[in-house]
């Protein structure tokens, strides 16, 4: 064996390894997401940052190992051509073809492919810092290959990146199981995840709640109310709330030398009632608001909501003493049921076999309200339809918990004869 063929032998198996490197890189590197990197991230800062650099940028990454993957391909193809040649002058052509097909299905895809997809994290770790370099020398090429392809896709459109909420919410119990997120992180994304289904006027502080300050009052009763507050922003208004002329900035007022209504008002703002709260929340940031009016279908005043209201309810705890998620309708004992008040009225017949039903509402909460003829409180109580519902626990208008106990319907034939 000559000298020659040696090199060209030794050329070949480096070529196999390179081509091994970079399919196996593309498997490995492919296969993490955020929460993978994240987990890197802690045991390995230094890989963590890198990993998360190259996955920021992965049509550079998948172009640079594509173009890698095919240039060793090639030139092991080229140089296994020559070698089976040499050796094998008659019947090289055929030979070459047939060894260096199974040659790179093996060594260059199949086997790399398998071993990235059980080591990902590991093969991450390991080629983070190659491929970074890889990355920067090939951007000439890279370039070039992109203004071609352009020519050919005039209108290149790019692969959505967006979770759907399903999607998103098996991150998020993925990540809980893998340890990623404690109990209290997994709490905060679902109450963000929240914000969607939820509207300005079930966090709200209604009117009838409100404390603020009659422009028409004497000046000694508007400071008795101002300092006997506790909030940031109280209403300011003339004659009543359907006549609000701004919020009052209690803690500027109080530390004014000199204080002075007109000067700590902040000019009125509002929102509908039906505004959902991540809606509410963006609102809030572009328009610098902290506190905003909630306005009724009339028009008039129905209450008040701040972002501090957004951020309680994104910090609701809905799990139980045992951190596990409450469910929605939890069977007691005997006919006794503790559901949450946003649980509809079609679970709540199933579940206790009976036909409440109210107009204009489709969940427990408005089934009450409907008999009551004003917003529950705590310990209000309703008794129709064969069901007794006791409200347990409300928070602002929203009715948290609410029991229920099924009750002997009315006898019709009874009631006639006690008519008659």
């Amino acid at each position: 064996m000559t000298l020659a063929l040696v090199i060209q032998c030794v050329g070949l198996v480096v070529l196999l390894a390179c081509s091994a490197f970079f399919s196996s890189a593309e498997t490995a590197l492919f296969a993490l997401n955020s929460i993978h990197v994240h987990r890197i991230g802690r045991r390995h800062p230094v890989a963590g940052k890198r990993l998360a650099a190259l996955l920021a940028r992965p049509a550079s990454l998948l172009s640079t190992i594509l173009i890698g993957n095919t240039l060793v391909n090639v030139g092991a193809s080229a140089l296994g051509f020559v070698v089976a040649e040499t050796l094998l002058p008659a019947h090289g052509e055929l030979i070459a073809i047939v060894a260096m097909t199974a040659l790179l299905l093996l060594f260059g895809e199949v086997a790399p492919k398998r071993l990235a997809m059980i080591r990902s994290e590991q093969l991450a770790i390991l080629y983070a810092p190659s491929l970074g370099v890889l990355i920067r020398l090939a951007t000439p090429l890279r370039w070039v290959l992109e203004r071609v392809a352009r020519l050919f896709h005039k209108q290149l459109r790019e692969v959505s990146k967006t979770l759907t909420e399903d999607e998103f919410r098996t991150v998020v119990e993925v990540g809980e199981e893998e340890g990623v997120l404690d109990e209290e992180e997994r709490t905060m994304v679902d109450g963000i995840i929240r914000l969607e289904e939820t509207q300005a006027q079930d966090v709200m502080t209604p009117r009838v709640d409100l404390v603020g300050i009659d422009l028409d009052d004497p000046p000694e009763e508007q400071e008795r109310v101002i300092r006997s507050v506790r909030y940031r922003y109280i209403p300011v208004y003339r004659d009543s709330l359907d006549h609000v002329e701004g919020f009052l900035d209690v803690p500027r007022f109080i530390l004014a030398e000199t204080p002075s209504i007109a000067e700590c008002v902040v000019p009125p703002f509002f929102v509908p009632e039906t505004i959902p709260l991540d809606t509410l929340l963006t609102t809030f940031q572009r328009e610098k608001r902290r506190v905003a009016f909630v306005a009724d279908e009339y028009g008039g005043t129905a209450g008040l909501v701040t972002r501090g209201d957004i951020l309680e309810d994104i910090a609701d705890d809905s799990t139980n003493e045992y951190g596990h998620e409450k469910p929605e309708i939890q069977k007691l004992h005997g006919d006794r049921w503790l559901v949450d008040g946003s649980v509809s009225l079609e679970d709540v017949n199933y579940e206790l076999d009976r036909e409440l039903d109210a107009d204009g509402a489709d969940r427990i909460a408005g089934w009450i309200s409907f008999f009551l003829k004003r917003m529950p409180r705590p310990g209000d109580s309703v008794e129709e339809q064969g069901c007794r519902a006791t409200v347990q626990r409300v928070r602002k208008q929203r009715v948290l918990e609410v029991e229920l106990v099924r009750v002997d319907l009315p006898d019709p034939e009874k009631e006639e004869e006690g008519a008659s």
